[in-house]
């Protein structure tokens, strides 16, 4: 039977409690409908949580590749001034480069699949989420988390470097 935990309870080894929901998921062997949605779903929420969780770090450390110790000091000013603009060349001068995160377009990122695999959800949405609609939108929380603390980090890094200059 699963724990007691409710879904927004952790610990300091699993902050998100997605560890407790996984080892209650595979411990489920009720033909119960009911508890095996209700566990599912709690399960579904936790992994998106912690995509989001994984998907803001990335993007935060993946951010600090955009400015350099050689970058002029021009570029801090502009990078705000484009954005105070709402200027779409933010994006393509300093927003998450193409192809984005999850893509497998660069060495040594995530890609979807593994996304889901250092989740522990991989082989669970293969049995239970054949319309893949589970695992868009465990992809789509992380992607929206990666952009938005991309964007957080580069413009908090031009505005500490516009006003130290």
């Amino acid at each position: 039977m699963p724990s007691a935990q409710s879904p927004d309870e952790s610990t300091p080894t699993d902050p998100t409690g997605l560890g407790r929901a996984l080892a209650d998921w595979r411990k489920l062997r009720t033909p119960d409908d009911a508890e095996r949605a209700r566990t599912y779903t709690q399960l579904l929420q936790l992994t998106r949580t912690t995509a989001r969780k994984l998907g803001a770090e990335d993007g935060k450390s993946g951010a600090a590749w955009v400015f350099d110790g050689n970058t002029d000091p021009t570029r801090y000013a502009r990078c705000l001034a484009l954005d105070e603009d709402g200027d779409p060349a933010w994006d393509s001068e300093f927003g998450v480069p193409a192809p984005g995160p999850l893509s497998g377009g660069h060495a040594d990122v995530r890609t979807a699949n593994s996304l889901l695999a250092d989740l522990g959800v991989a082989e669970i949405l293969d049995d239970e989420d054949s319309r893949g609609e589970a695992r868009e939108t465990i992809v789509t929380a992380y992607q929206e988390a990666f952009a938005g603390a991309w964007s957080e980090e580069v413009l908090r890094t031009a505005r500490y470097h516009a006003n130290a200059g």
